[in-house]
């Protein structure tokens, strides 16, 4: 897809949702971390079990607000033009036809809506939800608006600029964890 595909009106839209799919990018990060962080006490470990639900939390209404919505104008079709060139990427990485992903996408929608329901750690919800596809979309998402803000420097936020920008946050986050007394990483 080149660039002269997309005017400069649907990159200024796209541009509004940087900020939800930087949320959820951000928080998928921190959530992936403390998924495998470990504790020696019970209040380190509720800490970060409920540090890990919050931010699971925030992952599914944002991502929910830019792919879950089928019929919202500001949902994935308007981040990523609705174009087949993302879509494919989406089913390379998630394994998904467009069945799936139309299915998927309904699941998360009905999850959220479990999430907000009982939004405390104590209904395990994080086990009810596949969440890897979720993560993938996500990582697509990013490196599609990379490769598309090419060349467009100026419409772009800095976090999209980086092509690197999940593994950057990952190393970064991963380091500053390390640091934490309460907190072990495998």
């Amino acid at each position: 897809m080149t660039q002269e595909m997309f005017d400069r009106v649907w990159l200024k839209k796209a541009r509004n949702q940087f900020d939800t799919l930087y949320t959820a990018i951000r928080d998928m990060v921190y959530y992936r971390a403390l998924r495998s962080a470990q504790c020696d006490d019970e209040v380190g470990r509720l800490l970060v079990e409920n540090l890990r639900i919050a931010l699971l939390g925030s992952i599914v209404i944002n991502w929910s607000k830019l792919f879950a919505l089928e019929r919202n104008e500001e949902a994935w079709k308007r981040l990523t033009a609705e174009s087949s060139g993302f879509r494919n990427r989406v089913y390379e990485a998630t394994g998904f036809n467009y069945q799936q992903w139309s299915d998927y996408r309904k699941s998360v929608r009905e999850f959220s809506a479990r999430l907000h329901a009982h939004f405390d750690s104590s209904h395990h919800l994080e086990n009810k939800m596949i969440l890897e596809p979720m993560f993938q979309v996500l990582e697509v998402a990013h490196l599609w608006m990379h490769d598309i803000y090419q060349g467009h420097e100026e419409l772009a936020c800095d976090d999209l600029l980086q092509g690197d920008y999940i593994e950057q946050h990952t190393a970064d986050v991963q380091q500053r964890l390390v640091s934490w007394p309460m907190i072990r990483l495998p």
